[in-house]
């Protein structure tokens, strides 16, 4: 009971120095018209949810929820993270082709579908799936 309680605590403390935002460009921060922001689901509201989360941006470890980019085309590496019997663990990576607009925000969607890690990527402005390919239940 100790040690789940000071994993949860370390987990709450990381996930808190997750909050502000990874810049995929140098300089001030840009306007929301200038940018695409890309987030991932890592709020675990439940710690036995799956939680789809950003692994890389081109080859860059990513180790926030959420990454600012400027327009342009990205390859996005996507992981699932889960609780399975009170341990933490991640999935196999997926990789994505991101074609970021300004002015979008994208989410990274995901489940376990036969002990596969299923991610996609859906553009929050038109609800539509613009990476990878959401299974049909």
């Amino acid at each position: 009971m100790i040690m789940r309680f000071a994993y949860l605590l370390l987990l709450v403390i990381a996930l808190n120095g997750c909050a502000q935002p990874h810049r995929m460009y140098s300089g001030p921060p840009r306007s929301a018209d200038e940018i695409a922001v890309l987030k991932g689901q890592n709020d675990f509201k439940l710690l036995y949810e799956v939680q789809p989360v950003i692994h890389s941006v081109n080859d860059k470890i990513i180790t926030k929820h959420q990454t600012e980019l400027l327009p342009g085309v990205y390859l996005i590496g996507t992981q699932l993270w889960f609780m399975k019997t009170a341990s933490f663990h991640s999935s196999n990576i997926v990789m994505h082709q991101l074609n970021a607009k300004a002015g979008h925000t994208y989410i990274i969607k995901g489940r376990w579908k036969r002990d596969k890690s299923i991610t996609w990527i859906v553009d929050t402005k038109t609800n539509k799936v613009v990476a990878g390919t959401k299974p049909a239940n």
